[in-house]
């Protein structure tokens, strides 16, 4: 059997293709890492440095007074505390309704299956707001709870579609 040379990449066909896409991707790389090394460069400066403008990329006079600031703040660590509940705790509720959900939706055999998904695509693109949310999460005695957060977002139209379809 005779083999059939591979084609040629793009890179290998044109080259200055090949270079105007590496230039928007270097441009776009810059414009997003820049920032970050912005925050980090203040976060570790002096007030006076910041107030006078004399901090880019890297600090000047380096100290780590806005960190002792944050760490010595009462409620840094309960804050922190409730964005891993949050975290963690809402992804594993989302998973396990959603795959509640969603496994018996991929069963082609079971009756409704097609109307029951109508209703979840219709209610994908048709959400009933914030003032009915509200009003669902009030009348469940939930507010001012961790559940209030959690238990309203625990199913995700979309991604229950693709889980249904995976």
């Amino acid at each position: 059997m005779k083999k059939e040379p591979a084609q040629n990449t793009i890179r290998e066909r044109n080259p200055v293709l090949s270079f105007v896409t590496a230039l928007v991707m270097a441009i776009t790389v810059i414009c997003c890492v820049v920032p970050f090394l912005y925050i980090i460069a203040m976060s570790f400066s002096s007030t006076s440095a910041i107030s006078n403008n004399r901090v880019f990329l890297l600090p000047v006079d380096f100290n780590l007074d806005a960190y002792r600031s944050v760490f010595n703040y009462p409620n840094f660590f309960r804050a922190y505390g409730y964005t891993l509940i949050f975290t963690v705790g809402g992804t594993l509720i989302s998973l396990f309704m959603m795959v509640l959900f969603a496994c018996p939706l991929s069963k082609t055999w079971l009756r409704g299956r097609k109307i029951i998904m109508k209703l979840v695509v219709f209610s994908m693109f048709f959400s009933g707001g914030m003032i009915p949310n509200y009003l669902l999460v009030s009348a469940l005695h939930l507010t001012g709870s961790v559940w209030a957060i959690l238990l309203p977002f625990a199913i995700n139209q979309f991604f229950l579609i693709i889980l249904v379809n995976y």
